[in-house]
């Protein structure tokens, strides 16, 4: 056989590349690239670090945070290829307190749909449900199954990026969060099939546009209005039973978007948004699990343990990450620990789970 092709060079990206990459995208060094890679390498980027996220989380041996686990470990099962079936059976099997999440990429939003326990006191108004067997539901028990489904933008407009002198930004996510009746309509493939088609497609009113010498251009540099997935999916799975979730249902997070626009090349240098999307759901689903501080002091746990994977030696020296890079990688850390200790020392331990203190200080950080 002879020596591969430009083109079959390309298409089997070498792990060195795809590392450094993963470290530039959570990090955000001063050094960034002039532009991306493109679209398929940073869907097999966004794949690896969802995986990698998912390995870190299950490390945690805690059995408090089952659901959550659950939650991602199906998050990593159908993002690569979103088959319909496998998604809506997993959304038709849901037990009150679990969630599904997806990052519907061409969208650049996060989607997160729970299902509330009814018998949580939302509505009193319900309809007999039969249990067939399963010991998911209460048996012949009135109530109103309902689910939240909740949407959030993972990367912000590049002027808003551009236009401030750090480029960060604090937002309180989810931006749309509505609890609805939890019908067929939710777990139907027809549905699915528009999300999946949300994920790998662009849909024309949501790609941003730029008016140039008359003619309206795609403005590449730019990231998708999240309109249809945040206003038109969500409004077609409400009714006159639907209402804004009030809050303690899914819990509302902080997020600090940080961000970098560079537009030298043809494909723009954006952050992932997929990193943004597992923060946010992370968060969330702790919280709701936890409470909000003990899900606040184990999600920086898990952030900050995940980020120390990427200082393995082996993986440092195989992607040829330079002196710079890891004393800034250290700094980043650094800030981290110090903060997960100022939230420790503010909180006395005494009042937070112990199993989550036990667990924060065995994990080998």
């Amino acid at each position: 056989m002879g020596a591969p092709t430009d083109q079959q060079q390309q298409q089997h990206d070498p792990p060195t590349k795809s590392d450094l990459r993963l470290i530039q995208h959570v990090f955000l060094p001063t050094v960034l690239p002039s532009k991306n890679v493109d679209c398929e390498k940073q869907i097999d980027d966004e794949l690896k670090l969802l995986s990698e996220f998912c390995e870190c989380l299950n490390s945690f041996d805690i059995d408090k945070i089952d659901l959550t686990k659950g939650t991602f470990g199906v998050w990593n099962d159908v993002q690569e290829n979103f088959d319909p079936q496998m998604v809506a059976e997993r959304i038709k099997s849901m037990c009150p307190g679990e969630s599904f999440a997806a990052y519907i990429r061409r969208q650049n939003c996060g989607l997160l749909i729970t299902v509330l326990d009814p018998l949580g006191g939302e509505g009193t108004d319900g309809a007999l449900i039969e249990n067939g067997g399963g010991d998911c539901k209460p048996q012949n028990q009135w109530i109103k199954e309902q689910a939240a489904v909740s949407t959030f933008p993972v990367s912000l407009k590049s002027a808003r990026v551009t236009g401030s002198p750090c480029g960060s930004f604090a937002s309180v996510l989810p931006h749309v969060s509505v609890v609805i009746p939890k019908k067929d309509l939710l777990n139907s493939k027809a549905l699915v099939r528009q999300l999946k088609d949300l994920c790998f497609f662009d849909m024309r009113e949501a790609v941003s546009k730029a008016k140039k010498g008359g003619t309206e251009l795609v403005e590449s540099r730019n990231v998708t209005d999240p309109l249809y997935l945040s206003k038109w999916i969500v409004s077609v799975l409400s009714d006159k039973n639907s209402r804004a979730s009030n809050g303690i249902e899914i819990p509302r997070v902080v997020k600090k978007i940080r961000d970098v626009v560079i537009f030298k090349e043809e494909i723009p240098w954006r952050r992932y948004g997929m990193w943004m999307a597992m923060k946010t759901v992370l968060q969330i689903c702790l919280q709701k699990e936890l409470g909000k501080k003990n899900g606040f002091l184990l999600y920086k746990a898990i952030i900050l343990k995940f980020l120390t994977g990427f200082l393995n030696e082996a993986r440092l020296k195989r992607c040829g990450a330079e002196d710079w890079l890891i004393a800034e990688m250290l700094a980043k850390i650094g800030r981290r620990v110090w903060k997960l200790e100022k939230v420790i020392k503010d909180e006395p331990v005494r009042r937070l789970n112990s199993v989550i203190i036990n667990s924060i200080l065995l994990c080998n950080l």
